[in-house]
């Protein structure tokens, strides 16, 4: 809820473009975008978006539960 209070929802949709490329082994993809985001001063890193490594459970929880997916 914090991380959607202090970052904007478009933010929040680009970081998990990342992911999506990640998870589907665009690995050339996600360099050609990185810099970019960079460039753009978009997230790349859970932790710009508040989160940590101990964020993932929820968040897993989260995305699983979402029955429009």
């Amino acid at each position: 809820k914090e991380t959607e209070e202090n970052h904007l929802h478009g933010e929040i949709v680009a970081y998990g473009l990342l992911i999506l490329l990640t998870v589907d082994q665009q690995m050339d993809e996600l360099q050609r975008w990185l810099p970019i985001y960079r460039e753009l001063g978009w997230p790349t890193k859970l932790s710009q978006l508040g989160l940590t490594a101990s964020h993932i459970p929820q968040i897993v929880e989260k995305a699983t539960s979402v029955h429009d997916i």
